[in-house]
């Protein structure tokens, strides 16, 4: 799924294997394959509405992925 949306998007910053790490962090948080895949999508968008460049782009995509698991737990509240 990821791939084909890859190959359609060149200019994505991300490839298909850090996409699939980052998956696998979010796996972890969420121990819930379809939970995971959401925060990934959601934070993935976040990453390209955001008006800055970073250096370090995949410790920022970390960054909010982490944040947007923990807007989501307290959600559940």
């Amino acid at each position: 799924m990821i791939g084909r949306w890859l190959k359609r998007n060149s200019a994505f910053p991300f490839t298909k294997e850090k996409l699939d790490a980052h998956y696998r962090y979010c796996l972890s948080l969420t121990n819930d394959r379809d939970e995971a895949f959401d925060v990934l999508q959601a934070s993935v968008e976040k990453f390209l509405k955001s008006k800055t460049t970073p250096d370090h782009s995949d410790a920022y995509l970390r960054r909010i992925i982490r944040n947007q698991f923990i807007d989501n737990c307290r959600k559940l509240r």
